[in-house]
């Protein structure tokens, strides 16, 4: 990835830290609200949504790291190449892991998949589809931005179908997801892309909180 473009913003991955911390946090409240509406109803579908928002904030820590270590590195330029540069790629590397996981773990939940092989191996070829090569941080993406179509379609169909408050969050959430990874891949653009992403990840998180946090 050249840095070179993002050397006269580096203010921007300050305020990026900031906004992967709320995430995280937001995260972590769907993920226990999530461990409550199972407790509640047992339902199968709630315990996956759960670890899937515990994966998800674990991955926004990952990042808050890399660009720690971003942003730090970029501000003493041109000693950009230090040993924790190690430290920048493996938090990437985890949070991407983990966003695909995530993401698959939704993908379970409404596509109601039981079949733990079959779950095994979506999730290995997922991972080595986007880790696996040059490029990973695009294929990511990409791989994100498909199964997030998935999920928005899905979505949708259920919204027309329910027409209730927590079918519209459910879709509004979706929707934020796929617009900020599409973003993401348009990052060398604008560095600005990247914030605005993150920013509508928080909306998301944030819906799907306001959705679990209805029911009773």
């Amino acid at each position: 990835m050249d840095l070179f473009p993002f050397l006269s913003t580096v203010w921007i991955y300050g305020i990026n830290i900031g906004l992967h911390v709320i995430s995280a946090l937001i995260a972590f409240l769907v993920s226990f609200y999530g461990n409550k509406a199972y407790n509640l109803t047992n339902e199968r579908k709630y315990k996956f949504f759960s670890l899937a928002f515990l994966l998800l904030g674990m991955a926004q820590i990952g990042r808050a790291i890399a660009d720690t270590v971003l942003y730090q590195s970029l501000s003493a330029f041109p000693s950009y190449y230090t040993p924790k540069i190690d430290l920048f790629f493996l938090s990437h590397m985890a949070a991407i892991v983990l966003f695909l996981l995530g993401y698959l773990g939704f993908v379970i939940v409404y596509f109601d998949i039981k079949d733990k092989l079959l779950m095994f191996l979506m999730a290995a070829l997922t991972f080595f589809a986007a880790v696996y090569g040059y490029s990973y941080l695009v294929k990511f993406d990409i791989i994100a931005v498909m199964l997030l179509s998935i999920l928005f379609c899905f979505g949708y169909k259920n919204y027309l179908k329910k027409k209730s408050t927590n079918s519209m969050l459910v879709l509004a959430a979706f929707g934020l997801l796929l617009v900020s990874h599409i973003l993401y891949m348009l990052l060398e653009l604008n560095v600005r892309f990247y914030s605005i992403g993150n920013v509508l990840q928080l909306a998301a998180y944030s819906a799907l909180l306001l959705m679990l946090s209805r029911i009773k």
